[in-house]
């Protein structure tokens, strides 16, 4: 067979084969392309869909678990409240539904509010007696009761102290 036949029929014959297998051929690819493509959209959709179901999971998850506190916890208030419902009525203020209470309530509150506000002016708040200090005596014998010694640092005046027993 040569390299270049002359023969009419022939090349006609093997141009239409060629033009029939480069079709084929192709074909095949752009199938090939579309098959890709394909799988590549249904990998990203598969793992989209999984994706979004774990975060509806964790997200009922969380909300039961948020929900199943926030009823303990108003459980456990529900609780104080009936233990304590006598001491409560003695620190709160109620929301009186009468012009005449409110008026009465209001005025206990601003000569409470007058009273503290003279005392802070004029004898100071909270107003406690002054307590001397401790003599050396005393810090000696509560320092010996703590089994603390007292050091002196070497030529700046402070004393540091430590625990002599080693432990708290």
């Amino acid at each position: 067979m040569q390299p270049n036949p002359l023969h009419i029929e022939y090349n006609r014959g093997l141009r239409c084969v060629t033009e029939r297998r480069d079709l084929k051929i192709a074909q095949q690819k752009k199938l090939c392309h579309y098959k890709q493509q394909t799988l590549r959209r249904q990998t990203i959709a598969n793992r989209s869909q999984l994706h979004s179901q774990y975060f509806q999971e964790a997200r009922e998850i969380r909300e039961s678990l948020i929900y199943d506190l926030g009823k303990q916890l108003y459980d456990i208030q529900k609780e104080m409240r009936l233990a304590q419902a006598d001491a409560l009525d003695k620190y709160t203020y109620k929301f009186r539904s009468r012009k005449r209470q409110k008026f009465k309530q209001q005025e206990q509150y601003n000569a409470e509010v007058s009273i503290l506000a003279g005392m802070a002016k004029h004898v100071g708040f909270p107003a406690a007696p002054e307590l001397p200090a401790a003599r050396h005596k005393e810090q000696e014998a509560d320092l010996a009761a703590m089994k603390v010694c007292e050091l002196r640092c070497p030529g700046d005046g402070y004393t540091t102290s430590t625990n002599v027993s080693g432990g708290n």
